[in-house]
């Protein structure tokens, strides 16, 4: 089944949210990350994708999917969370890079600043 794609120019924070994506895309032929949020509107999934710049402006952060609801096979929507609280999610994600330190941990390598094993 095919599905058409809407999309919007603006996200309120107190929307429903069903998730906050970042990916890396092609635009103009140079690669940039780029947020996709998810929201609710009207009963129908919204989508606006945020171009946050080249990746050179993110050296060694990861890409990243939070979930914020799910839609079951009768088509029904749920949330459990707002644009503006997975948006917020995502800026510390981004910019901590909170993955990274996490992955480290639980493989057991060295960290960068310390060089000890935590």
């Amino acid at each position: 089944m095919n599905s058409l794609i809407c999309a919007t120019d603006y996200v309120l924070p107190d929307e429903p949210c069903l998730g906050v994506f970042e990916v890396i895309r092609s635009i103009l032929g140079k690669q940039h990350r780029v947020q996709i949020i998810q929201i609710v509107r009207n009963d129908k999934v919204v989508t606006l994708d945020r171009d946050l710049g080249s990746i050179k402006k993110f050296p060694d952060v990861d890409l990243f999917r939070i979930p914020g609801g799910i839609i079951e096979p009768s088509g029904k929507i749920h949330t459990v969370h707002t644009a503006g609280q997975l948006m917020e999610i995502a800026d510390t994600l981004r910019e901590k890079n909170i993955l990274d330190k996490v992955d480290r941990v639980l493989s057991g390598t060295k960290t960068k600043r310390t060089g000890t094993n935590r």
